[in-house]
């Protein structure tokens, strides 16, 4: 059986470019395409920092290499944009989850990162809170989702968290993450 070695880094989520720091109006991304100028730097590879070619047999012995995917701003079928993609530029069309690359998290979703959606999406690290694509590290409130209502800590969904938290609709009992349905609580 393969264990994959994985590292998740916690990234900036302001972008340094050459002439400083993007714009706070500016999301990651864009500042990320803004700088793509050149069909060297479009076909570049941007590795995440969740995958790696460690993997490993139980023996501890090197394992036969797999593909390994990343987000990689490429153009397929016509349509440039961010592909969970492998070295040769193949899409993994049938991924849906959080991944991490230089610019920040992302949700993908069947193989390329929905900027539209809003929820909660999940990689090995957790469930996290995603806004316009993006996870949103600055989140912590109770957030309303397909999964329900839960209790989100610096994006990331809390479930050893138990008490009482705010949002924009009032203040909440959590238990385990979750918000309990029969109890509005008042500060």
């Amino acid at each position: 059986m393969k264990k994959r070695n994985r590292r998740l880094l916690a990234v900036l989520c302001a972008v340094v470019t050459a002439a400083g720091i993007a714009a706070p109006a500016m999301t990651p991304v864009y500042a990320a395409q803004n700088e793509v100028t050149n069909e060297e730097a479009v076909n570049a590879e941007v590795m995440s920092a969740g995958n790696t070619k460690d993997d490993v047999d139980d023996s501890g012995k090197a394992d036969e290499q797999e593909d390994v995917y990343s987000l990689k701003y490429i153009t397929v079928d016509g349509r440039t944009t961010w592909y969970y993609a492998n070295e040769k530029g193949e899409v993994d069309k049938d991924y849906i989850g959080v991944t991490d690359n230089d610019y920040g998290w992302w949700y993908v979703k069947n193989g390329e990162v929905d900027f539209s959606y809003t929820g909660l999406g999940f990689n090995d690290a957790g469930c996290w809170r995603i806004v316009d694509g993006a996870v949103d590290f600055g989140c912590t409130s109770v957030v309303d989702s397909e999964y329900g209502w839960w209790y989100v800590r610096d994006g990331h969904v809390d479930y050893s968290y138990t008490g009482i938290a705010p949002n924009e609709y009032g203040w909440w009992r959590i238990v385990n993450g979750h918000r309990f349905p029969q109890y509005t609580a008042t500060p």
